[in-house]
């Protein structure tokens, strides 16, 4: 083999390794494998915890014994002064949604503890307004549509709590979204926002647009340039 078709093959083959090196590395699953393996490339989670602190004794007696579980350690609101704080527009900070704004990623999953004392619901609402127990809402407050009925309503319930368990709430549309406790609402903190389904900037489709033409430039240049090569 001459020493001119030796240049040529010899040029031929690192043409082409480096326009398959160029693909792959820009393609969706060279850059997956090319991040930090320290990055969690799974859908992420996400999570709210409801809170409370009722008087498990005055709670149960007027509600029924078991309705408060709450181990307080003298740091217990009685259910008449809960009441009355909600009358005097100043809600208790023992009932509470926390963190009550949150961003959610694409593929996340927003998943609600109960770790107060009582059930509690996490209903999705148009707006914020009035719970179904009147004596919470605040004066000439409405209940809104999706807590009417309270525990009635199949609606409402299924979005109940019980005490230490979960609700798991998955497929958020792009978006704000706002939750309440259809029990408590004017009384407490218990209201959260919620942004679903944010895009990842790293695979939006304008980007991956970009990087598209500028790997087809790339590969250009690297043709003219081997082409030089092949006919000096």
């Amino acid at each position: 083999m001459s020493g001119r078709q030796l240049r040529v093959l010899g040029a031929t083959v690192v043409f082409t390794g480096l326009a398959l090196a160029v693909m792959f590395i820009t393609s969706p699953r060279g850059r997956a494998n090319g991040r930090d393996d320290g990055e969690d490339n799974s859908p992420s989670s996400a999570q709210v915890v409801a809170l409370d602190e009722c008087d498990p004794a005055t709670f149960n007696a007027a509600l029924g014994a078991g309705f408060c579980k709450n181990v307080a350690l003298g740091a217990a609101t009685k259910l008449a002064d809960l009441f009355a704080k909600a009358q005097a527009g100043t809600p208790d900070p023992g009932w509470d949604f926390e963190p009550d704004t949150i961003n959610i990623k694409k593929g996340a999953t927003l998943t609600v503890f109960d770790q107060g004392g009582e059930p509690h619901t996490f209903t999705e609402v148009a707006r914020f307004g009035g719970g179904f127990i009147p004596v919470l809402n605040a004066p000439g407050e409405e209940t809104i549509p999706e807590c009417a009925g309270g525990f009635a309503n199949l609606a409402v319930a299924k979005t109940r709590i019980l005490q230490g368990s979960q609700r798991q709430i998955t497929s958020l549309s792009k978006g704000e979204h706002l939750f309440e406790c259809c029990k408590m609402t004017r009384g407490t903190r218990e209201r959260a926002r919620a942004s679903g389904a944010l895009e990842e900037p790293d695979i939006a489709e304008e980007r991956l647009t970009d990087r598209t033409e500028a790997n087809h430039l790339a590969l250009i240049r690297l043709a003219k340039r081997f082409a030089n090569a092949l006919f000096r």
